[in-house]
């Protein structure tokens, strides 16, 4: 299967050359010594490249499918597995969210044909990948070891001491590309802080629903002012085009008001001095 020699599990470094604690260093995780190996279980794993390369590898939370490419090109790789146990949470923590997941971590080594890993001479390898990316099971997460009934996220520990979240890629599955060896686990968020949120945004919504109540009240107000603006200029249209015609005098009739103008005749002018005959 291209798994060369022997592999190592546990936590006295038996396959390592010249450093009997040597999972301190190969593991990247400090201060895990001897008296804290309980719960603690690491697999050191030799291959030849080719090999990886044309079958990937199956782990017990780790697939690495084939056709990945390993950097640089050297005969022999070791890939170093760990998974933390019941120290998780001592080595590692996530701000504002708890870790719900044994820590499990992975990295990538030259191997050679005599010694899995030369704790004093450690090359770090990458990986190119030409098709799907490694996929890190998780064991399902009992509910009652769960403050709160929240789908737990993936989060990425770096060699840095930065921190990725992302979602799962399925229930208890998350994924990785070439660049991201290191360690994983899945988290959710404290119960406190999914109050806060809640609380927030209970408040949000009331501060928008007042929101909107007010816009609506204000633009009512905008409607009417509106209106009356209109009517009043109307009305001023209306005295205006009445005050450049004569008035009318006016007397009542019952409890009507009517126009009245004064009783003027016009005189006959008549074309010759002369009447008419009619002889």
């Amino acid at each position: 299967m291209g798994i060369e020699g022997e592999s190592f599990n546990g936590c006295d470094g038996s396959f390592m050359e010249g450093d009997s604690s040597g999972v301190t260093n190969i593991n990247g995780v400090p201060e895990i010594l001897e008296n804290h190996s309980f719960g603690i279980e690491v697999s050191i794993i030799r291959f030849r490249t080719s090999s990886f390369w044309s079958r990937g590898f199956n782990h017990t939370f780790l697939y690495f499918p084939p056709r990945i490419i390993p950097l640089p090109n050297v005969k022999r790789m070791a890939i170093v597995c760990s998974n933390l146990g019941n120290w998780s949470s001592l080595y590692f923590n996530v701000p504002n969210h708890t870790i719900t997941s044994p820590i499990l971590g992975f990295q990538i080594y030259v191997s050679s044909a005599t010694t899995l890993i030369r704790p004093k001479k450690m090359k770090k390898m990458n990986l190119s990948f030409r098709g799907d990316p490694i996929t890190i099971r998780f064991p399902q997460i009992d509910p009652k070891d769960v403050e709160t009934p929240f789908t737990p996220i993936c989060a990425k520990f770096g060699e840095n001491g930065s921190i990725e979240l992302s979602n799962m890629s399925m229930p208890y599955v998350c994924v990785t590309s070439s660049q991201s060896q290191g360690h994983y686990a899945l988290v959710v968020p404290k119960a406190k802080d999914i109050k806060r949120e809640n609380d927030v945004g209970i408040w949000w919504v009331v501060g928008l629903g007042l929101g909107i109540i007010v816009g609506l009240v204000v633009l009512g107000f905008g409607f009417v002012g509106a209106y009356k603006m209109v009517k009043k200029r109307w009305i001023g249209k209306l005295e205006r085009n009445s005050q450049r015609n004569v008035p009318f005098d006016t007397f009542w009739v019952g409890e009507s008001k009517m126009p009245s103008a004064s009783m003027t005749r016009t005189q006959a002018v008549l074309e010759n001095e002369y009447p008419p005959s009619y002889s």
